[in-house]
């Protein structure tokens, strides 16, 4: 995939590091300071869309405050105009969806017909990357045929969050604004974080009775993922030995979230484990963060019970809904491992 990277030439150094970002996943970053990509004697704003309809499938921005200007009696610093001229013919070509604007520097102002879109902030380089990731994740996403013998398709709920994951995607990034707006992730330590995010979310998108949130954390002196923080504090599920085969390990080797159903033969089966025991009926695992070898460090689980949330959790992950709640989640840990370091 092939992304166009606009921004000011004062924004160069923030453009290159996410250009590297980009291609260490495997796309192509096209930045407005490619050499021979705007020649001599052309019209920019012609090339520009030449680009954005035959070029590119995606477009970045960086609104970085990089001129003064007065506004309704005061000074503020605003994006430079080629910026916002060049979102708005990149969104008007691809769509706001795939035409995003990354925020970089200070506080600038930003034009009032854009209120309410979602940004990404760059100035947390770690939580932002992951932001981008997920979002090219998202606009690369193929058109899945469902081969699960055990997914109901037929069920109204699935189809609903089917047809309409865009909007779902649209919810669960309102979602996390909200939570972002409302409290300070600095604040606070993770299990009371990850409890409450986590809790609101099955509140809002699954149904407090038929799901459970379990973070686990890798203990070297047991060589096993133990449970850290559980929305079910009555049913805390047991530890995963890392010497058996199991679903977070192949989590992290396909940096991606796997549902048990679809996955059998990378289950750890145990005497305590919930699933066995017919208390939840499917579950999807996720690798949060990994060491550079490719081991867990932290990974997320959710099990859930009864047809239409199980249709729900399959819907969120095969249209990236899943990662996208988990973005706050990583975004607090990493905060806390500074803290620690």
């Amino acid at each position: 995939m092939k992304i166009f990277i606009g921004s000011s030439s004062e924004n160069n150094d923030t453009l290159d590091e996410i250009a590297q970002m980009i291609e260490s996943i495997g796309h192509e970053p096209i930045p407005w300071t490619k050499p021979g990509l705007f020649l001599a004697g052309s019209y920019t704003a012609n090339r520009l869309l030449e680009i954005a309809q035959d070029e590119v499938d995606a477009a970045i921005m960086l609104f970085s405050p990089d001129d003064k200007v007065w506004y309704r009696g005061s000074e503020k610093s605003q994006p430079r105009d080629n910026v916002l001229f060049e979102h708005g013919l990149f969104s008007g070509v691809l769509g706001l969806d795939k035409a995003i604007i990354v925020i970089s520097g200070s506080k600038s102002k930003i034009p009032s017909d854009l209120n309410g879109l979602s940004f990404v902030n760059f100035n947390r380089r770690s939580s932002s990357k992951i932001e981008l990731k997920a979002w090219i994740k998202s606009i690369n996403k193929p058109k899945i045929k469902f081969q699960d013998k055990n997914i109901n398709t037929d069920n109204i709920d699935f189809k609903y969050f089917m047809e309409y994951q865009e909007d779902m995607r649209k919810s669960v990034l309102d979602f996390i604004s909200e939570l972002y707006w409302n409290y300070d992730l600095e604040e606070g330590g993770l299990e009371e974080y990850v409890i409450l995010v986590l809790t609101k979310f099955i509140n809002q998108f699954i149904g407090i009775n038929d799901a459970r949130f379990t973070l686990r954390q890798y203990n070297p002196s047991t060589d096993s993922m133990e449970s850290l923080i559980s929305t079910r504090q009555d049913a805390i599920p047991g530890a995963i030995p890392m010497n058996f085969k199991n679903l977070i390990t192949e989590s992290a080797k396909r940096d991606k979230p796997l549902i048990y159903s679809e996955n059998k033969e990378f289950h750890y089966t145990s005497k305590n484990k919930s699933i066995d025991k017919g208390i939840y009926h499917d579950y999807v695992t996720y690798c949060l963060l990994e060491t550079e070898n490719n081991e867990p460090m932290f990974s997320i689980c959710l099990d859930v019970k009864n047809p239409i949330p199980i249709n729900r959790m399959k819907a969120m992950v095969h249209s990236l809904i899943f990662e996208i709640i988990c973005i706050p989640i990583i975004e607090k840990i990493l905060l806390e491992i500074d803290k620690t370091e």
